[in-house]
């Protein structure tokens, strides 16, 4: 993006999630179509039908209790581009990386202000100091 080139994903392209707002739910459950496909080209079951789900969640949360707290907290130490603009309250911000990062609980109440945060500074060109 920093170089004026937009990634697009394919799967939200209108006509296609129209067409997959339009199939039956039981087809758009699970991973239906996906797995089905793997099925029909000769995947075994372990690869169409894991036992495991692919999670991200404990890293997520690893690396949250790890860095997220303090990062917010140095965000709003330098000027929040989200509390600057009206969007979001630096002292909820500041109770919440506090409550997480003596808690380790409600990892999205720090999560989701740190990505769209990040995202808007690395939009803009700005860094950390």
């Amino acid at each position: 993006m920093r170089h004026g080139i937009w990634p697009i994903n394919p799967f939200a392209a209108p006509e296609i999630v129209r067409l997959a707002e339009s199939l039956p739910a039981e087809w758009r459950s699970g991973k239906h179509l996906l797995r089905e496909r793997l099925v029909r080209t000769g995947f075994s079951r372990d690869v169409s039908h894991p036992e495991s789900h692919e999670t991200f969640q404990e890293v997520l949360d690893m690396a949250m209790s790890r860095h997220g707290s303090s990062l917010l907290r140095r965000l709003l130490d330098q000027g929040s581009l989200l509390v600057e603009g009206g969007y979001l309250n630096a002292e909820k911000l500041y109770r919440s990386a506090n409550e997480f990062g003596d808690t380790g609980d409600r990892t999205f109440d720090v999560y989701r202000p740190l990505i769209l945060e990040m995202g808007l500074r690395s939009l803009q060109g700005r860094t950390l100091v």
